[in-house]
């Protein structure tokens, strides 16, 4: 690998690359703050539980791994697709999975890191077979924490397109630009509210359709365990972002991602 000087580069409040060397210590700092297990709880590399972390690259996904790993001793499949070092650096997701993967291996842990994308029907047979062939065939825990702006629908080719927009009326606040080499000044920005079928659109990204089809895929090959048990990892938010998160288009997507985990609640 070449060197490079990593200098900051934004559009508004977004940096458009990312730091190796940061990312590792992110990791680095997440690790070392979760709590030791007491020795006797520690269990046998071979007896760990087996865990799949679906969105393990960032946010309560990475945190999740993180804490398995270093706690709890799991083994298993982190799942993330993120974009690898080429003109411009990878994402940031991309440095933080392989200073996990570099940890997991430094403490015994076994735990594969895949890179694609989740909604499709090929990465899920990728997984399954993975958890027959290594894991001896039965999955414990299933932790789903996806983000994402479109997903395909693997049984009718038709691609969605989440959005993050209010519902009903315009939605206006402050934002911290970074953009040139300017010092970082407040505005204040307008995003118009949700049009057409921007909200079944992103319902259909970040619902809780993908998060069933994978409980579905894997149970159709014999793959759970007895008492298997699974979490999709949800978000209420701050007041402040109320108007364009929980009660925008993205909480309407939470809102079905939690039916789909009780479905006597849309009854």
């Amino acid at each position: 690998m070449t060197e490079r000087i990593v200098s900051s580069r934004s559009r508004g409040f977004l940096f458009l690359d990312s730091h190796p060397a940061g990312c590792t210590r992110l990791v680095q700092d997440m690790w070392q703050a979760v709590p030791e297990p007491a020795e006797e709880g520690r269990p046998d590399a071979d007896e760990a539980p087996v865990a799949l972390v679906i969105g393990s690259s960032a946010g309560y996904g990475l945190a999740a791994t993180i804490a398995g790993l270093a706690r709890a001793g799991i083994r298993g499949v982190g799942v993330s697709f993120e974009k690898a070092p080429g003109r411009r650096t990878g994402t940031a997701g991309w440095y933080r999975t392989a200073a996990t993967a570099e940890l997991a291996a430094k403490h015994g842990r076994d735990f594969v890191f895949l890179n694609g994308d989740a909604f499709s029907d090929t990465l899920k047979d990728q997984v399954a077979d993975l958890l027959d062939e290594r894991f001896g065939g039965k999955l414990d825990y299933l932790v789903y924490s996806v983000a994402a702006p479109r997903r395909t629908d693997p049984d009718t080719g038709v691609m969605y397109a989440s959005v993050l927009k209010p519902i009903g009326e315009a939605y206006r606040t402050k934002t911290l630009v970074f953009d040139g080499d300017r010092a970082p000044e407040v505005t204040t920005v307008e995003t118009g509210p949700a049009e057409g079928d921007d909200i079944e659109q992103t319902v259909a990204v970040m619902g809780g359709t993908d998060w069933a089809r994978w409980i579905d895929h894997l149970a159709g090959r014999d793959l759970l365990a007895q008492g298997f048990a699974t979490v999709a990892l949800s978000y209420i938010g701050s007041p402040l972002t109320a108007s364009i998160y929980r009660q925008g288009t993205i909480g309407a997507a939470k809102a079905h991602l939690e039916q789909t985990a009780r479905p006597s609640l849309s009854k």
